[in-house]
């Protein structure tokens, strides 16, 4: 519900023209008009400065938000302050992430804290502005059924739904000729794993760039050239074409991202506490930046911060922490550099590097995901069997002693 679709907007048609509704969700139309407002009164301003104050704006409330929240207020500041990624993501390319992530970081904040209304409304915000947390919409789901009785779970569903309604109402009436039925198409073209995409890469540094390079390789040697030739003209492309929009890797990605989902929500079916919910929900995301089709190259941003908010929770998550950092800040300088431009995408040193890339955050995310899995299903066991025998050695100790 909060990914509707809404085809004719023209309530922006001042904001140079933008096609909002095939790219963003339609509460991102409120932040655009508020843009196409802020430049007819303020002509002279350059647009690009303006809005990347928004975004800055939105990472200085989250931080104050942590700052004031967290105990760990040094953590706090170093990871905003002199944490290059979130340097380069708002600062310099000025992505929209900073908005959608700081409701999204905060709505996870406040469901440790129990306030799972305004966590859920806030989550829900986050989605209308940019569709990426979405992918974490069933974990919540399950998060919300094993903690809160059925009776506030529809209370809160209630609520929320005449929240969305409220907000979607001006943005219809503002449509010019609104179809349901194209609404309808729409919200499930835009949910991922129903997603209708004849694309399988888009600059995500994952499985299928690997799989591009490696098609792009076979292609070249089938038609006659040599393996030297082959690697010295290695040109992988922003986006590989299916064969459909259901072809063969797609289907697989979506197959890969269900069975992901799945386990993590048995996961959270048997571990319902809040520590092992903020991992689920990382391991969710992180599956989905590592496996699926048509990742762009910030979407390892969100990823990025999820691993910030865990190390603010446990410190022994910092290893994870910087080593997804350090990919996210990698993707995204790689293809846009500090200010937009493309410096090394003509050199064979990006080509490598970036498939040595791609193949290093596969490894990562397999370890460390079997890892926390085996964790999960077997810790339990573990410790009945210390407790097990722990007892039968103080058992033995005592029949020793009485003897």
């Amino acid at each position: 519900l909060s990914y509707l679709y809404f085809p004719g907007f023209q309530n922006i048609e001042n904001w140079k023209g933008y096609n909002l509704p095939v790219l963003y969700p339609p509460g991102f139309t409120y932040i655009f008009f508020f843009f196409s407002k802020f430049d007819y009164f303020f002509l002279n301003i350059n647009t690009k400065i303006y809005i990347k104050i928004i975004f800055i704006v939105f990472e200085i409330i989250l931080f104050t938000f942590l700052f004031f929240k967290s105990n760990k207020k040094y953590l706090v500041s170093i990871i905003f302050w002199i944490n290059p990624l979130i340097i380069l993501t708002g600062t310099c390319l000025g992505y929209s992430e900073s908005i959608s992530l700081c409701f999204l970081i905060i709505s996870l904040f406040l469901l440790n804290e129990k306030k799972y209304f305004l966590g859920a409304s806030l989550f829900i915000l986050s989605c209308s502005i940019k569709q990426l947390a979405l992918v974490l919409l069933p974990i919540y789901f399950f998060y919300f059924f094993k903690n809160i009785q059925i009776k506030k779970n529809l209370i809160y569903s209630f609520f929320i739904i005449i929240f969305i309604i409220i907000g979607c109402i001006p943005l219809i009436f503002s449509a010019e000729n609104y179809s349901i039925y194209e609404t309808l198409i729409g919200f499930f073209k835009n949910m991922y794993w129903a997603m209708f995409r004849d694309y399988i890469t888009a600059n995500g540094l994952n499985i299928w760039w690997v799989y591009s390079g490696v098609h792009d390789v076979i292609n070249n040697l089938n038609s006659g050239e040599t393996l030297i030739n082959t690697i010295n003209n290695l040109d992988l492309k922003f986006f590989v074409i299916s064969q459909s929009n259901w072809g063969f890797e797609n289907l697989l990605s979506k197959i890969l991202i269900f069975t992901l989902t799945i386990i993590n929500s048995y996961i959270l079916f048997i571990r319902k506490n809040y520590h092992w919910f903020i991992r689920i929900v990382f391991f969710q995301y992180f599956g989905y930046v590592a496996l699926a089709t048509g990742t762009h190259e910030n979407h390892s941003i969100l990823l990025a911060y999820l691993s910030l908010l865990i190390l603010l929770i446990d410190n022994n998550f910092w290893k994870i922490s910087l080593i997804v950092n350090i990919y996210s800040f990698l993707n995204l300088w790689m293809f846009y550099g500090f200010n937009g431009d493309n410096i090394l995408r003509q050199n064979l040193l990006w080509q490598v590097s970036s498939l040595l890339l791609s193949i290093f955050l596969i490894l990562v995310f397999l370890f460390v995901y079997i890892k926390f899995v085996r964790k999960a299903f077997y810790s339990d066991k573990i410790k009945v069997r210390v407790t097990h025998s722990s007892i039968s050695m103080r058992s033995s100790t005592s029949s020793l002693f009485w003897r």
